[in-house]
């Protein structure tokens, strides 16, 4: 019987059809025997087809060997004996010396091929740890910095997004970002802004506009005159000159400045406001002709199958609006004047680490009454159960019922589930 270092020898000539009659008899017979030395003929028989479909393209279709001959007129035209040069390479002598000469340079050839398919069949980057998005949509001249780079460099599509990562677009030039969520942050010209993780950016200059993932989770915008706060919405901000105007196609944000000033912003509806001026009160906008050039930036199919295969994202919706907003009703309590709020909770095992929380108190139609901060230090501490959210200077605020939204300064630290309670007389 045929020993399994001469069938492996046998191997390529089996594949291109070149045995002998008796020795493919053999050849067949020991295959079929000889488990490790038939996976040793399925993974040529595989890799031969590959690289016979990845190099279709560079096949030649007839032989350039009377081509080349009939150039060289000063070589002798000695019969060559080509065939048998390729049954003797594919039926060798065992001779380790051989052997152990040409093996290295096969298995770099190899190497290199393989590199190379892997080029072009694998083209695709892994993200670098800690990306929250790719770059799915481009035209014109838009550049990309880093924390650690602040050289300009052309962004690209299908480039990953990483925190802190900086975007700048110039004049008739836009950018589109998706980040997990999924979120779309497109950048209209002469735009800049800065990542600063997966649900925070902030806008620096120009205009964006944003499709928030409704994943139950904060969105939150900066610029120049304060905050956004969104609770999974589209609609867009412009900044110029350090003023700030925020209009909402689609579900409803909060708007908030440096002097604590906020105001809640609906479906089309647009208010002004800057880092000296508190928000102006909403008014109605037509809303389409303000966001139309964000119809122009379209996302890369290729570039949206990237963020799709190594940026994870919700696949539901939930919107933040109902988690985060609390009703109390002191009417019913027999009280027409409010005191103050008290959040309740049940200490977690966890000694740090935690967000802190805003609390925002609106009338029953909800205007705006006032905002106060509650520091992460307070659920740090497991002793402590409850809170109490006292009115600007001790005043009372009439009123028969009250709306409370407590949203986390920190999203993704430690939260903790609270009871809004009503303090009133």
């Amino acid at each position: 019987m045929a020993t399994c270092t001469r069938i492996d020898a046998m191997v390529q000539a089996f594949i291109d059809g070149e045995l002998s009659p008796s020795d493919r008899v053999i050849f067949e017979q020991h295959v079929s025997e000889c488990r490790p030395c038939s996976e040793v003929v399925r993974k040529h028989q595989r890799s031969a087809a590959f690289l016979f479909e990845a190099l279709a393209e560079h096949r030649l279709e007839r032989s350039l060997r009377q081509q080349v001959l009939e150039h060289l007129p000063e070589m002798e035209n000695a019969p060559s004996d080509l065939i048998g040069v390729n049954w003797r390479a594919k039926h060798p002598v065992h001779r380790w010396s051989l052997v152990a000469r040409y093996v290295p340079l096969g298995v770099t050839a190899l190497l290199v091929v393989g590199l190379v398919i892997l080029n072009v069949y694998w083209p695709e980057r892994l993200p670098a740890s800690g990306a929250v998005g790719v770059i799915t949509g481009h035209a014109g001249q838009a550049f990309h910095t880093t924390e650690t780079d602040t050289t300009p460099v052309p962004a690209t599509i299908e480039e990953f997004v990483n925190p802190e990562d900086q975007y700048e677009t110039a004049a008739a030039s836009n950018l589109m970002l998706t980040l997990a969520g999924p979120t779309q942050v497109k950048l209209n010209e002469d735009t800049r802004i800065k990542v600063i993780d997966e649900r925070r950016l902030s806008l620096v200059k120009g205009e964006i506009w944003l499709d928030v993932g409704r994943d139950g989770r904060l969105f939150r915008v900066n610029t120049p005159g304060g905050q956004v706060t969104v609770f999974g919405t589209a609609f867009n901000i412009e900044v110029v000159q350090n003023a700030t105007t925020v209009t909402v196609v689609e579900g409803e944000v909060q708007v908030e400045t440096a002097r604590d000033a906020f105001v809640l912003v609906n479906r089309g509806e647009q208010v002004q406001f800057s880092a000296q001026e508190e928000p102006t009160a909403p008014k109605p906008v037509n809303v389409s002709p303000i966001v139309s050039w964000s119809n122009q930036v379209v996302a890369n199919t290729k570039a949206v199958k990237v963020f799709e295969r190594y940026i994870s994202h919700s696949e539901t919706a939930a919107e933040i609006a109902a988690k985060d907003v609390h009703f109390i009703d002191i009417a019913q309590m027999g009280c027409s004047q409010l005191l103050g709020i008290r959040l309740s909770w049940q200490p977690d095992r966890y000694t740090g680490g935690h967000c802190g929380y805003d609390v925002y108190l609106y009338d029953s139609a909800w205007r705006p009454l006032f905002k106060q901060h509650v520091d992460a230090v307070v659920f740090d501490e497991k002793k402590q159960k409850s809170f109490e959210v006292s009115t600007p200077n001790g005043k009372t605020i009439t009123g028969a019922w009250f709306n409370v939204r407590v949203i986390p300064d920190m999203p993704g630290k430690v939260e903790t589930e609270v009871e809004v309670i009503g303090i009133a007389r």
